[in-house]
């Protein structure tokens, strides 16, 4: 059911006296404010200000401002969101990265506790059971069909963070948007004089290497080229010991590339290859944020504009506040940084 836009505005009011810690005696911010906050109207805000005040919670007072009256510190408890994060192989210890630590933030801001759940590609009841009792799922990793099923039937908001390589159903994606960053890169390389481009990329069943690959191939395809398929390196499972020696038979093998479309991870093993060379080949990294700076005058980065954890958030509590399910993907754009 939809909750009325006042009700959740007066739940997002309770919430922001207790995460900013505002206290009995102390004035909220301004209508004005409290409308740019919400992006609501100045007469949904009155009226949800006017609920709060018959329970008591804040009092109004004519030119002066809305006054706390109630001790409401520790009782936001908006429920529980989980990141599912499915792993393939051996399964690691769950930790909080960086990245999700900042979802966590944000949740425990919102009055959202999150809990982390580290899976396996096949569904398994222990983390089916899991998933039970909470308000909603973010998911990554090497999410499958079957995965998809499970989520898709659970009766709660789901966002899937990252591309995936299977039918998502009518569960929203946030996702970078890889296959037009690998397009702008190639693209530029092309018009900074290079004639073959070849690619460098993660595993051939992980999704954005795919979605790189066919950034090239619509490059390529304008241009009334086809993409050559030795022309394309894949890591695949590959020892990390390794990847410098094939990276550098690759290398080896297209003496006429003079363009290359990298993944950052597989940036370094190309340096160590060419740094004893005399061959430059025009390089695209392929990066979340920017990370090169000016390393080397024949490489060029691309990144992405926005923060994709924090857009997957905002997707998954707008479904928790309304009430519905949306089935508006949102990609996050790359630009190109040198």
């Amino acid at each position: 059911m939809v909750s009325p836009k006042y009700a959740r505005v007066q739940s997002g009011i309770v919430n922001l006296i207790a995460t900013e810690n505002i206290k009995i005696g102390e004035t909220l911010p301004t209508e004005k404010e409290l409308s740019e906050n919400f992006e609501v109207s100045i007469i949904t805000i009155r009226r949800a200000v006017k609920h709060l005040e018959e329970s008591k919670i804040v009092r109004r007072e004519q030119g002066r401002g809305t006054f706390v009256i109630a001790d409401i510190q520790g009782r936001v408890d908006n429920g529980t969101i989980v990141f599912l994060d499915i792993m393939r192989g051996e399964l690691t210890f769950a930790a909080f990265t960086p990245s999700v630590k900042n979802i966590d933030n944000e949740l425990t801001r919102r009055g959202y506790k999150l809990n982390l759940l580290i899976a396996g590609q096949k569904p398994d009841a222990e983390s089916i059971g899991r998933l039970k009792d909470v308000k909603g799922v973010i998911a990554t990793g090497w999410i499958n069909a079957k995965w998809v099923q499970i989520l898709n039937a659970l009766d709660i908001p789901v966002v899937f963070l990252g591309g995936i390589t299977c039918d998502p159903l009518d569960i929203p994606m946030v996702s970078f948007d890889y296959k037009k960053m690998a397009a702008i890169l190639a693209q530029h390389l092309f018009d900074k004089g290079a004639k073959k481009i070849g690619l460098v990329l993660g595993g051939s069943d992980y999704a954005p290497s795919t979605l790189m690959k066919e950034g090239l191939v619509s490059v390529l395809k304008r241009r009334g080229e086809k993409l050559d398929p030795s022309r394309v390196y894949y890591s695949d499972d590959e020892d990390p010991g390794t990847a410098s020696n094939s990276i550098g038979k690759f290398l080896n093998d297209n003496p006429d590339v003079d363009g290359l479309l990298i993944e950052l991870a597989a940036y370094v093993h190309i340096l160590n290859n060419l740094i004893d060379t005399p061959r430059r080949p025009l390089m695209g990294v392929m990066a979340v944020t920017p990370k090169l700076g000016n390393v080397c005058r024949n490489t060029y980065e691309a990144a992405f504009k926005d923060n994709i954890y924090e857009k997957a958030v905002e997707v998954l509590l707008e479904n928790i506040q309304t009430g519905r399910k949306t089935v508006d993907n949102l990609k996050i754009e790359p630009y190109l940084v040198k």
